[in-house]
């Protein structure tokens, strides 16, 4: 069930903040042994490995999941999906290019794959190829987050600066002005000379996710640059009691 996963994870979390990474990981381990079919909880061991960065401990957990006996097709296409991931992370764009293949090879509309594909695309400048993923992922999922940022990326590589802005706005809105989005939508207005919307997309921003600490450094940035001084105090300060040691 999936509040009682929840209920694991956030138990597997305090352990963290208790004892650190061996003990969270001997308790995802208890439960996960508890419960052998609990696809998700392993899935969710497998990211909190990788967000440690072992790397060799979360590409074990993926291979003990796909050799399992009976192991369904959706359940392989995900946690490929998580080690093409973990392959980009390590640096190793080959290999992580071969397993999205794969992917995409037995669900051609795999939207997680897609995806992958259409930002290696974007970093090669190749928009237009990075498009026609895109455009399947937002035809079934127009509420993704990541696929919106691509397509903006990718619609900004061409010059059309209206449609790009379209897709960082809707961004933004899916993701209920988180910062990631937020960010980089903030980044694209200053690059268009909008500061002022700009701004305003960081202030909406922050009052959501006040320990942003990018968001609120470009925050005051601009503040700065419009000498808005008390506006810069106050990102300023909220930084601070982030992490009084950040100069």
């Amino acid at each position: 069930m999936p509040k009682e996963r929840d209920a694991k994870i956030d138990v597997a979390r305090i352990d963290y903040r208790i004892g650190g990474k061996d003990l969270a990981v001997e308790t995802f381990r208890s439960y996960t042994k508890a419960d052998d079919e609990d696809f998700d909880l392993k899935l969710a061991l497998g990211a909190f490995l990788r967000e440690e960065k072992d790397f060799a401990g979360a590409d074990a957990v993926y291979h003990e999941i796909l050799n399992r006996k009976g192991v369904a097709l959706a359940e392989i296409l995900r946690t490929k999906n998580e080690m093409a991931a973990l392959r980009l992370l390590e640096g190793n764009r080959p290999a992580a290019e071969k397993i999205v293949a794969e992917i995409l090879a037995a669900d051609n509309t795999d939207s997680d794959a897609l995806i992958k594909r259409a930002g290696l695309k974007v970093a090669d400048g190749k928009p237009d190829e990075a498009i026609n993923d895109l455009r399947i992922v937002t035809e079934d999922h127009p509420e993704s987050t990541p696929a919106r940022l691509l397509m903006a990326a990718a619609l900004e590589q061409k010059g059309e600066f209206a449609f790009a802005e379209s897709e960082y706005a809707q961004a933004v809105k899916n993701s209920k002005s988180g910062a990631q989005a937020s960010g980089l939508f903030a980044r694209f207005l200053v690059r268009r000379g909008q500061t002022d919307r700009a701004e305003r997309v960081l202030a909406e921003s922050v009052a959501v996710n006040p320990i942003s600490e990018e968001n609120l450094k470009m925050l005051a940035a601009i503040r700065l640059d419009k000498q808005d001084w008390r506006g810069a105090e106050e990102a300023a300060n909220a930084l601070s009691s982030i992490d009084a040691s950040d100069e």
